[in-house]
């Protein structure tokens, strides 16, 4: 990992305190905060000298980057990725390297859930935001032949037939149906249902 930027601690589990960093998309410990949980008197040196150590195991996984203390002073701080963490708790071999191994699987599993499910609350909005510039694109008579077209498809139309019905071009009822779609009056990879008998509407029903 490269020396680089700055960063702030937040902190997971107020009640136990477990503080980590964040840069770059990767949750980051320091060695102060591995020692503390592992339960050595001195954290940050017991950590650096399990490092110097270990260097052949760890030097991947830990790098010495700025960060920000409570009283918003910078000093160089040596860190340690999720894989260096289990690694050094399993160097440690303390009575408290399992508990906190859990904990920190536990942190970095909620991490990524929230990340998930902040991803997928930006794709919805930006779905409704399309359909949203989608309605007002349509003119009053294509929110109609969206209409007709829609229902067509659902009889079990596809886009040539749609279109000799409604007089139009294939490329215009492909749009028409991605509106649609977008709009959520037709669901996404929509399989059309069977044709009926009754399916008998003609062009000249649709408005001019």
């Amino acid at each position: 990992m490269a020396d680089s930027t700055v960063s702030a601690l937040a902190i997971f589990d107020k009640g136990k305190e477990l503080n980590y960093l964040e840069k770059n998309g990767e949750i980051l410990f320091t060695a102060e905060e591995i020692g503390k949980h592992l339960g050595y008197r001195e954290p940050a040196i017991s950590i650096s000298t399990l490092f110097s150590r270990n260097q052949n195991e760890l030097k991947l996984y830990s790098s010495v980057i700025k960060v920000i203390n409570e009283e918003g002073y910078q000093r160089d701080t040596r860190v340690f990725t999720e894989e260096g963490v289990y690694i050094i708790s399993m160097l440690a071999r303390t009575n408290n390297a399992k508990q906190f191994r859990a904990r920190v699987a536990l942190l970095l599993r909620r991490i990524r859930q929230e990340t998930m499910q902040a991803a997928l609350e930006n794709a919805r909005r930006a779905a409704l935001t399309a359909g949203a510039q989608t309605v007002y694109s349509l003119t009053p008579r294509k929110k109609k032949l969206m209409s007709y077209a829609v229902r067509y498809r659902k009889m079990g139309l596809g886009v040539h037939s749609i279109g000799k019905l409604m007089d139009c071009h294939g490329r215009e009822v492909s749009s028409l149906l991605k509106a649609a779609v977008a709009l959520g009056k037709l669901p996404a990879g929509h399989k059309a249902a069977p044709m009926s008998s009754s399916t008998e509407a003609r062009h000249d029903q649709l408005p001019a």
